[in-house]
């Protein structure tokens, strides 16, 4: 049997010997010879079992297909309207979904929990007079979750470029 009471000739930091973290549900094995893979934060190491975790995926829905920015044009008298999907496998709490008009102009509203594989309407969005071009078109960027305070398998995709042509909402 091998002793693994060896003299060394530097004593060993505790991050080079084997010991497990525990981070949220995560028991993750580090190794000493250094073959601890990378992985994806929505990956992780359990007893030496590479565990799938669920997560939230929030993203705004274009309903075009082939996607174009007019696919994010939902206007109606009172305001513009954003639907927000959660395309991930666990269900998303509240969070913040936030239109922007121009660079210091911003609209942010709550967006209520959403369940894995659903979609909310979240509006309407005040469009600010200033930013109506003569023909009553305007361009905005959506960003749900805009705090940043979802766990997501993907942040990614969170953003996205919509487009209003006036006399055509």
């Amino acid at each position: 049997m091998a002793d693994n009471n060896q003299q060394l000739d530097k004593p060993l930091l505790p991050a080079q010997k084997e010991f497990n973290v525990i981070l949220d549900v995560l028991k993750v094995p580090l190794r000493t010879d250094g073959s601890n893979q990378k992985l994806p934060p929505h990956r992780g190491w359990t007893g030496g079992c590479l565990l799938e975790l669920q997560y939230p995926d929030l993203v705004p829905v274009n309903v075009n297909q082939p996607p174009d920015p007019l696919g994010f044009c939902d206007v109606e008298e009172n305001g513009l309207f954003i639907t927000v999907e959660n395309q991930g496998d666990a269900d998303a709490p509240r969070s913040v979904t936030r239109v922007t008009f121009s660079p210091d102009v911003f609209v942010d509203l709550p967006t209520d929990p959403i369940d894995a594989g659903h979609h909310i309407r979240v509006g309407p969005f005040d469009i600010p007079e200033e930013q109506l071009d003569e023909s009553g078109s305007f361009e905005f960027q959506i960003k749900v979750d805009a705090n940043d305070q979802v766990v997501e398998s993907n942040k990614e995709n969170n953003i996205a470029s919509g487009k209003c042509v006036g006399g055509e909402q």
